[in-house]
C-alpha cells in the first residue's frame, strides 16, 4: 500500500482513549444499519483544519459485512479487511489489497490509512461519521444508492455454466442497461437482448431474455459466450454494487456475472 500507509499503520497501532459520543437530537433509534450499505467517502476534516475531499466519492467506498469483514474501494485499488465494534467504538484492520498504480493525486492511501485510524462511528441525518483516534479528525460518508434504474454496465466476467467464471472474449462487449420501466437491455456480444427485472433490497430477479437472431462467426466463440451469458442472467438472485463494480450471484452464492460501470 506504500510507504505512507505503512507509517500510518505503525502510528495508529498504539492504544487510544475512547471518548464520549455526541449525537444530534432525535437520532436515537433512527440510525441506518452500519452493515450492508455501501458508504461513499464525502470528506475528512482534520482538527488542524486540513480537509480531504475526493473528486469522485464513488471511487472511495467502504462496505461493512455482517460477517465482520469489510470491503474497501480505495481509488484504483480494492482492499479486504475486518472490523469489530463495541458499542459505538470501531476498529478496522486491513488485509489483502490489489497493487495497481493510482494517479499521483490519488487519495487512495490516505483514505485507507484514515480507515485504520477509526475510533468511533455515529450517524447524523442518514450519513455515517467516523471519528479518528486521538480526536484527530472526522470522516463523513454518504450512502451509495443501490437502485439499478438508470445505470449501465459492461460485463467483465460471467458464469459459463460449467462451474467457472470466465472473462469476456477480446473484441466482444456484453452490456446491461437497467431502465426505470423494469426492463434490462443491452448487447449479448452479438445480438441485442431485453428482459424484465425486479429489485427488492439487494434481491433481484430477471426474466427470460428476448434477443435478436444474428449470427456472429468472428471472433470464434462469440455465439457460445452469448448463450452462456443469457442463460446465467436468469439465475441471478442477489446483486451488490461496490463503487463502480457490481456482481450478481445465485441464491446459492455462486457468481452469475461481474460488471463495471459503463463509461459515460
Amino acid at each position: 500500500m506504500g510507504i505512507f500507509l505503512v507509517a500510518v499503520l505503525a502510528l495508529l497501532a498504539e492504544p487510544f482513549l475512547t471518548y464520549a459520543l455526541a449525537r444530534e437530537p432525535g437520532q436515537a433509534g433512527t440510525a441506518p444499519d452500519l452493515s450492508g450499505t455501501v458508504w461513499q467517502w464525502q470528506q475528512t476534516l482534520m482538527n488542524n483544519d486540513d480537509k480531504f475531499v475526493p473528486d469522485n466519492p464513488a471511487d472511495y467506498t467502504v462496505q461493512f459485512m455482517a460477517d465482520g469483514t469489510v470491503a474497501i474501494q480505495a481509488d484504483c485499488n480494492r482492499v479486504r479487511g475486518t472490523y469489530t465494534i463495541d458499542g459505538n467504538a470501531i476498529t478496522i484492520a486491513l488485509g489483502p489489497s490489489t497493487m495497481a498504480a493510482c494517479p499521483e493525486d490519488s487519495l487512495g492511501e490516505r483514505f485507507a490509512g484514515q480507515l485504520v485510524g477509526a475510533a468511533i462511528y455515529f450517524f447524523r441525518s442518514g450519513e455515517l461519521y467516523v471519528d479518528l483516534k486521538y480526536d484527530s479528525g472526522t470522516m463523513r460518508f454518504g450512502p451509495q444508492s443501490s437502485a439499478l434504474a438508470g445505470t449501465s454496465w459492461v460485463v467483465i466476467g460471467h458464469n459459463n455454466g460449467r462451474g467457472g467464471v470466465v472473462s469476456s472474449i477480446i473484441s466482444t462487449e456484453m452490456t446491461a442497461a437497467f431502465g426505470a420501466d423494469g426492463t434490462v437491455s443491452g448487447s449479448a456480444g452479438c445480438n441485442r437482448y431485453s428482459a424484465g427485472y425486479q429489485v427488492d433490497g439487494n434481491g433481484i430477479s430477471i426474466g427470460l431474455p428476448i434477443a435478436t437472431r444474428r449470427f456472429c462467426a468472428d471472433p470464434e466463440g462469440t455465439m457460445e459466450q452469448e448463450q452462456e451469458y443469457l442463460t446465467t442472467l436468469g439465475t441471478a438472485a442477489t446483486y451488490r454494487v461496490t463503487g463502480d463494480k457490481m456482481e450478481m450471484r445465485t441464491a446459492e452464492g455462486s457468481i452469475v456475472a461481474t460488471f463495471e460501470a459503463a463509461k459515460r
